[in-house]
């Protein structure tokens, strides 16, 4: 079998959750990584011992938790997503198009993000945050997951690394889903740290990576001219420039995961280094979207992060809903036939305000 990731969704029989029963879930991958919960009624997820069980399952399980036949409106999303973390209220100025519609005067706070290629009924004109993902080699074969550094797909990332607080997690939800295709991967970030030598483990907790949106951009627009507007000079000073650990410890399980790759990294050095020259600065941020060599030896780690026994591929049926923690995992989205079937997720991004990330910014002077 070529190298690739497990498809390991599959149930597995009852198992008691880390904090006591009430919750009906079965085991997603393996060492630990991921949950599924069913049979879940709408009066559940009012319920604070339900949620606390969630919320506990989730942190058991790795970060990964999935709960199946949801039927939930933009408000209900943002009110279940609460439970996990403090949920972002406002979209960057160029996803507000994405923006699903929420009640006004609902009682919790939060923004509700659209991610397909699906239109507005009444204008006909796209209301999602779409970029066309790699096809997988199979549809339903378990070896296309796995990063491959020639193609540099999937592309596997992290969320929000250039953000100067990068989020917690988030929880994506399934409206429209196509009949084969549009499957995401869940890595076990922490599993993928401990599984690598000990010098490599040394190595890397003593880099950091450089993070810039404006590069993000302008990556994503040389792969795929018109993806995003490539930034002016004044908007990119406008921007943060972080400096992001590739080891995390996690604040709560205290396990260290790869951390921070992201279409947003252009370079590695060590740790609390200064910022870039800006010659560097200007050619990964403009057109040319440069990426330091360095950078090699970040994509150097996926495929052994992304590898068989690391990984989750999760099909989507309608109402389902994935929490993940970015902390301690990493996700791609995969392809379909975007010109024939239509797929809508929303999504929530929370933040737990009781962690402080250990990321810094850096000059643009």
């Amino acid at each position: 079998m070529a190298p690739g990731c497990k498809v390991t969704f599959r149930l597995r029989g009852k198992l008691p959750a880390p904090e006591g029963p009430g919750l009906r879930w079965t085991r997603l991958g393996s060492n630990g990584f991921g949950a599924v919960v069913t049979g879940l009624k709408p009066q559940d997820l009012q319920a604070p011992k339900v949620r606390r069980k969630l919320v506990d399952l989730w942190r058991g399980r790795r970060g990964l938790l999935v709960l199946r036949g949801l039927q939930l409106s933009p408000e209900e999303l943002v009110d279940l997503t609460g439970a996990f973390g403090e949920v972002e209220e406002a979209l960057a100025a160029s996803r507000v198009k994405a923006q699903v519609q929420t009640t006004p005067g609902h009682s919790r706070r939060g923004v509700v993000m659209r991610l397909g290629n699906s239109r507005d009924p009444a204008t006909g004109e796209p209301n999602g945050s779409f970029t066309a993902s790699a096809l997988l080699r199979s549809a339903t074969g378990t070896e296309a997951c796995q990063f491959n550094c020639e193609s540099k797909q999937p592309n596997w990332h992290t969320d929000g690394t250039f953000r100067q607080r990068p989020p917690t997690g988030s929880a994506l939800y399934a409206i429209q889903v196509p009949p084969t295709g549009g499957d995401t991967c869940f890595a076990d970030a922490s599993r993928a740290f401990e599984t690598l030598p000990i010098d490599t483990q040394r190595r890397l907790e003593g880099l950091e990576a450089v993070c810039s949106q404006a590069h993000h951009d302008a990556l994503h627009n040389v792969k795929k001219p018109g993806t995003y507007t490539l930034m002016s000079p004044e908007q990119r000073m406008q921007m943060p420039l972080m400096a992001v650990p590739l080891v995390l410890t996690h604040p709560e399980t205290q396990r260290k995961s790869l951390y921070g790759a992201n279409s947003s990294v252009f370079r590695l050095q060590s740790m609390n280094s200064p910022a870039p020259p800006s010659e560097l600065l200007e050619r990964a941020e403009g057109p040319e979207a440069y990426e330091d060599p360095s950078v090699d030896e970040l994509r150097s780690l996926l495929p052994h992060a992304t590898g068989p026994e690391l990984v989750i591929r999760w099909h989507w049926d309608v109402g389902d809903l994935v929490v993940w923690d970015n902390r301690c995992t990493m996700h791609c989205a995969t392809g379909f036939d975007h010109q024939t079937f239509v797929r809508e997720m929303w999504r929530t991004t929370f933040h737990d305000m009781s962690w402080q990330p250990p990321v810094r910014q850096l000059s643009r002077e």
